[in-house]
């Protein structure tokens, strides 16, 4: 996930407004503590990138 993080995080700061990027860090860090310990073939929960592309294309 990190590559897309990194990518959203700046398509967050250039094109959307400030509640967005709180949204977005909300989802990151809902992901991160999901799947802390875990396996990277094991983590779950990969629909918080889906949220967020969803978010940024229902933004103005």
């Amino acid at each position: 996930m990190l590559p897309a993080r990194k990518r959203l995080w700046t398509v967050s700061a250039k094109g959307c407004w400030g509640i967005l990027t709180a949204e977005m860090k909300v989802l990151c860090d809902a992901y991160l503590t999901n799947n802390e310990g875990l396996p990277a073939t094991q983590h779950r929960g990969r629909n918080s990138i889906s949220k967020v592309v969803i978010l940024f294309c229902l933004s103005k």
